[in-house]
């Protein structure tokens, strides 16, 4: 009797575990498969030595090519440096570190800090970025680069604490299209 509940155990288990590892291997290889085809998550980049990845609720930050390549296929990052709630919504931010180059991971962090971060973006109506502790809410086309170039706008009109965590809010004003500033506060708030 024992025997047999023996091998009618060893039965299900073998057949059992044969189901489930082909069964994972299918679901597994085809989304392996489409994140090193097209790459998520990337969403900024200055040249080849600055890039900003949103993935798993966190933020990181890259120097090097090469690192990037990695991050992009295995979303890890040998060596890093951490800094809990820094991100622009107060996201963990992990910024890589390179053993040979210490310099590397300051200049990573003075460049976060000091370049807008796009928050949201609702297709050509408005876009919001996060710099410097303020959102600030764009509604005219060709306004973000010039926003990420020089880190001003000449006219703007500002809600104190108007943001979703207390923020202040900072809304592009256009003195030919007055129109335009209501229009963003109303949809942004």
């Amino acid at each position: 009797m024992q025997r047999i509940a023996l091998l009618v155990l060893a039965a299900l288990l073998t057949f059992g575990c044969a189901a489930t590892t082909q069964d994972m291997a299918k679901s597994t290889s085809a989304p392996a498969e489409e994140a090193k085809a097209v790459p998520q998550g990337l969403v900024q980049t200055i040249g080849d030595d600055y890039m900003v990845w949103e993935h798993a609720g966190r933020i990181y930050v890259i120097g090097q090519a090469k690192t990037n390549v990695f991050f992009a296929e295995h979303r890890h990052l040998p060596y890093t440096k951490t800094l809990i709630g820094a991100g622009p919504r107060g996201e963990t931010v992990v910024f890589e570190v390179n053993k040979k180059d210490p310099a590397l991971v300051a200049r990573l962090m003075e460049t976060f800090l000091n370049t807008p971060y796009p928050l949201d973006r609702d297709g050509a109506d408005y876009q919001v970025y996060g710099y410097q502790g303020r959102l600030f809410v764009l509604g005219q086309e060709g306004t973000a680069e010039k926003f990420m170039e020089h880190k001003h706008l000449p006219y703007t009109r500002t809600l104190l604490g108007a943001g979703p965590r207390g923020e202040t809010v900072i809304f592009e004003v256009n003195k030919k299209q007055p129109a335009l500033t209501e229009r963003l506060e109303e949809q942004y708030l």
